[in-house]
């Protein structure tokens, strides 16, 4: 049977963020290396480093403002090159005891939040994250 993604949240250093619609982790891939030279029969490769892609979390804008952290949009805006990325956990198909049956875990930097508002529709937000390390799942 499917997992179900009934109640399935996505945690910024602890903290759910709120109004979650849609969760895509994707694009993870390592790097090739080309070591074909003039003798080789076929392409010969190596691979490189782990790019471990992307997170991308669509949401509700928060109406009711808290300015608590990792709670409102402004705790999602990208900052400056300086900044340490945070731990992120996905809870898959929690149960009525709130003990999820699957997580993703993976430290990532924000590097876009955009909003959108439209006529006669809710305020949105895309938040995408670069994920740094390699994705635990248990």
């Amino acid at each position: 049977m499917p997992l179900s993604s009934y109640n399935t949240v996505i945690k910024k250093s602890g903290t759910a963020l709120a109004e979650v619609t849609s969760i895509s982790v994707g694009g993870s891939s390592l790097v090739e290396i080309d070591t074909t030279s003039l003798t080789s029969t076929s392409k010969e490769f190596v691979m490189g480093a782990l790019d471990a892609g992307t997170c991308t979390v669509e949401m509700f804008a928060p109406a009711n403002y808290t300015g608590a952290t990792g709670s409102d949009l402004e705790d999602l805006v990208p900052t400056s090159g300086d900044a340490s990325p945070d731990t992120y956990v996905i809870e898959f198909a929690r149960d009525g005891s709130n003990v999820p049956t699957m997580t993703a875990t993976f430290d990532a930097y924000i590097t876009n939040c955009s909003v959108s508002a439209a006529m006669d529709g809710a305020v949105t937000a895309s938040v995408t994250l670069k994920i740094e390390t390699a994705i635990v799942w248990a």
